[in-house]
C-alpha cells in the first residue's frame, strides 16, 4: 500500500494534489489511520506515505489535524513505519515550514 495524505485529492483547480495512480488516498487524519490500521491488521506491507501539512477544516469548521501531526502519531503508534529505512516517507506540503519540519523529523528517525 501506498498512502497519499492530501486535502485536495478531487479540487479540480489542484490536479496536482490529486492522488498519483496506484496510491490509497486520505483527505484527513480519520481515513488515514482507517488506511494504517488496515494495512497492519491485514498484513498488508506499506511501502510509502506522502504528506500534505495543511488539511483544512472539517464539515463543522473545525481545523483537521496537520500532517505533522499526523507524521508524530504514526511516529508513536507505528514505529516501525518512520524508524529506519523499510518505508519511503515524503511531505510535498506547500507549507515551507511544515514541509521542512517533517522532512528534519524523517531524517532523525532515519
Amino acid at each position: 500500500m501506498r498512502i497519499w495524505l492530501d486535502d485536495n485529492l478531487d479540487n479540480p483547480d489542484v490536479k496536482v494534489r490529486h492522488t498519483p495512480e496506484g496510491w490509497s488516498s486520505a483527505k484527513n487524519f480519520a481515513e488515514f489511520k482507517a488506511l494504517v490500521e488496515h494495512a497492519s491488521a491485514s498484513g498488508e506491507p506499506v511501502e510509502a506515505i506522502d504528506f500534505d501539512n495543511d488539511l483544512g477544516v472539517n464539515e463543522v469548521g473545525e481545523n483537521e489535524m496537520e500532517g505533522r501531526e499526523i507524521l508524530q502519531w504514526l511516529a508513536d503508534n507505528y514505529p516501525e513505519y518512520v524508524v529506519g529505512e523499510g518505508i519511503e516517507l515524503k511531505s510535498h506540503s506547500s507549507n515551507p515550514n511544515a514541509n521542512e519540519a517533517m522532512q528534519e523529523k524523517i531524517k532523525f528517525w532515519r
